[in-house]
């Protein structure tokens, strides 16, 4: 299904949220309107239940159709903001930057690695949420003269070992088990002020800079590489899709810090090129509204054909199809995005929580194990081996 054309899309998403919320209150006036004009209790009193009755029954019939609109949007939003090469300005200085990097955190020692930073700075803060235990922030920040691509992996090497040597170094006291149980939310920023690069190295920077190590979600490791003499910068500025819900993305948070240190709060978007996209809107894509009315009557298509194939299917049935794994488990099923990689013979597939059909609904830890062994030997005989979530792409 083709994209939506939309000229602003973190704008569509915030409509999205006030129409959300103007469903229920709409009706609420509405209710309001006729209490004082029938000026009766009775009114009231019906209208609030019927209210509530009507808002809890359009939100749980319409939550993925938003769920899926607010992801679209998200997606396009963070594509909006997408670069890997930002060009300086006249405005940034050096001295500057340091400056800034200097009042973040705490100053810390190195341990003993092959390229130490110049400046290490740590900070650690407890989590508001159970989703994490704590949030760390690593900023390494290095100076060379010459950058090469044997250097690139040195540094690189040296500020994971500083990252982990680091790594849960501050305690909190935690009274919530889940808390306690939840992992690290770790950010390593890596800033490289180069005189200048290698020239091999000019064309090939942004797929070696851009490889951050970890799941984006818990770990990440984002490296930033400034290049003083032509004048630009790169970093990976692809932010994760945040929902809400869950951890806040690591990923996101090591964005907004090389966006606040490097470039004192504002990337320089309009004079940097966009980044090229494997996505691409064409001017025949249709508009939000339109978009969404055909993105809901396929929601429902689906929706029925996966319930006629789960109907169909045997117990302990698995049928891969259109990047998702459909496994019937007695009579109930799941369904779960699967990514197969042709070069590591990898499937990474998402991590299984909850029942899709019949109905949602949490799933056993010891039905969960059952269903993983009986996945890898369906990927196993397909020649490829298993990774779940977070196991993707962690140090």
């Amino acid at each position: 299904m083709s994209l939506p054309k939309v000229k602003h899309p973190g704008l569509c998403r915030l409509l999205i949220y006030q129409f959300t919320l103007c469903v229920p209150l709409a009706a609420l006036a509405a209710v309001l309107v006729v209490w004082s004009l029938v000026d009766a209790d009775i009114v009231l009193l019906f209208g609030v239940l019927l209210v509530t009755f009507f808002t809890v029954f359009w939100l749980i019939g319409n939550v993925p159709f938003l769920l899926m609109v607010d992801v679209t949007l998200a997606s396009l939003a963070a594509e909006k903001t997408a670069r890997e090469r930002f060009v300086l300005t006249d405005r940034f200085s050096v001295a500057k930057a340091e400056k800034r990097l200097s009042r973040f955190g705490k100053a810390c020692s190195p341990p003993s690695c092959v390229i130490p930073p110049d400046t290490l700075r740590f900070r650690s803060t407890a989590s508001l949420s159970v989703y994490s235990y704590a949030i760390e922030k690593t900023v390494a920040v290095y100076h060379v003269d010459h950058l090469d691509r044997d250097l690139c992996t040195l540094i690189f090497s040296s500020a994971k070992t500083c990252s982990k040597a680091l790594s849960g170094k501050k305690k909190y006291v935690v009274i919530d088990r889940n808390r306690k149980k939840a992992p690290l939310n770790r950010t390593t920023v890596v800033v490289i002020f180069a005189k200048n690069t290698d020239v091999g190295l000019y064309y090939e920077l942004p797929k070696t800079v851009c490889r951050y190590s970890g799941d984006g979600e818990n770990v990440s490791f984002l490296p930033c590489v400034v290049d003083l003499c032509g004048r630009y910068c790169v970093f990976d500025s692809t932010r994760e899709i945040y929902e809400g819900m869950g951890a806040f993305p690591a990923k996101n948070r090591g964005i907004g810090l090389i966006r606040r240190l490097v470039f004192g709060g504002r990337l320089p978007l309009s004079e940097s090129p966009k980044k090229d996209s494997d996505r691409t809107v064409t001017e025949t894509a249709p508009g939000l509204l339109r978009w969404m009315i055909e993105m809901r009557r396929n929601m429902r298509k689906s929706l029925h054909e996966n319930s006629k194939m789960f109907k169909s299917m045997s117990d302990r049935d698995a049928v891969l199809k259109d990047g998702y794994l459909h496994l019937k488990w007695g009579d109930r099923a799941i369904m779960t995005a699967v990514v197969l990689d042709n070069n590591s013979m990898t499937a990474v597939i998402d991590e299984i929580e909850t029942w899709d059909w019949p109905t949602g609904g949490p799933i056993a830890k010891k039905t969960v194990g059952e269903m993983k062994f009986h996945i890898d030997e369906y990927f196993d005989r397909m020649g490829y081996r298993t990774e779940y979530g977070s196991e993707a792409g962690e140090d």
